[in-house]
């Protein structure tokens, strides 16, 4: 059966930068187990209606839908618009969402839920993706000043509680939530893209989600003949650590060095040797920012 559909359906096949609502996932149970992941858009509604019917699509995790929040996820994951009287019932904006990934068997689900809308206030909805895919909606009341959030200790949190790996990718505020479906679909396009190149890092925020996007499209050709800059100084893990520290802190000697817990002359003493040995100055931002832009993709490798 799989081979004659992946056959029949070779034109609708899903590449890997097709965003993740667009993909219509067909399981196998009994065929090694393999899946078919199809792209909605060109498929009809009526193939799309009969594949769900037939098998076990990604609207397996469906059963933690409710009937209230039923007309969001045909809105957001399956693309259906909503009627306007329900988009006019979903929570007031400024809303954004929280997209979150998980690598290891989930047995808990329902004690997850509740764990992770107890460390995101203000969560309104959660839906699921996929089986190891979801996306939190969140209110930001207007008259509150947010909290900076702890994503590092959520994430250990998590792990300890259920044994899994979580990452997350924090999107931006939208003002309208008739913007809600087109951000939903740019955001998880991002996300897709980049939590794959850089498997490292467990979080994003919207702030840099695009810069990251934009490193996982360097050929491969052009990053190794930009790294040879780097070269004199690649091993040297402590120097390396200390000038992301240093240009994270947007150059700023004093708060670096209170961040690493170092004395300022000592991390001074480490951007001077990265100039001498590498001849970049990085107290010049355009300079700053390509080494920086050049660690965080050497650092996906």
């Amino acid at each position: 059966m799989y081979d004659r559909l992946h056959h029949f359906y070779q034109h609708a096949l899903a590449l890997d930068n097709t965003p993740a609502p667009d993909k219509l996932t067909l399981h196998f149970p009994n065929d090694r187990p393999r899946k078919l992941v199809l792209d909605k858009s060109k498929l009809s509604q009526a193939e799309i209606a009969l594949l769900n019917t037939l098998f076990h699509t990604n609207v397996a995790v469906h059963h933690q839908v409710t009937q209230e929040n039923e007309w969001l996820y045909e809105w957001l994951i399956n693309g259906h618009s909503p009627p306007k009287h329900k988009l006019e019932r979903l929570t007031p904006p400024p809303l954004r969402c929280i997209h979150f990934s998980i690598k290891g068997e989930l047995n808990e689900i329902d004690a997850f839920i509740e764990a992770i809308k107890n460390v995101f206030p203000s969560v309104t909805n959660l839906l699921w993706k996929s089986r190891t895919e979801g996306v939190l909606l969140q209110h930001l009341p207007e008259d509150t000043v947010e909290e900076e959030l702890s994503v590092e200790s959520i994430i250990d949190t998590l792990a300890t509680d259920f044994l899994i790996q979580t990452s997350f990718f924090i999107g931006s505020p939208i003002d309208s939530s008739h913007l809600l479906y087109e951000r939903f679909k740019w955001e998880t396009t991002l996300y897709d893209a980049v939590k794959m190149t850089f498997r490292k890092k467990s979080f994003f925020y919207e702030q840099e989600i695009v810069t990251y996007y934009l490193l996982h499209h360097i050929p491969e050709s052009t990053l190794k003949l930009v790294s040879t800059m780097l070269d004199s100084v690649m091993n040297d893990r402590e120097l390396i650590h200390s000038i992301k520290t240093y240009l994270e802190c947007n150059m700023n000697t004093s708060l670096a060095a209170k961040k690493m817990y170092v004395h300022r002359n000592t991390l001074q003493y480490r951007v001077d040797k990265f100039i001498e040995k590498t001849a970049i100055d990085i107290k010049q931002f355009a300079n700053a920012a390509a080494v920086y832009l050049l660690i965080l993709r050497l650092e996906a490798k």
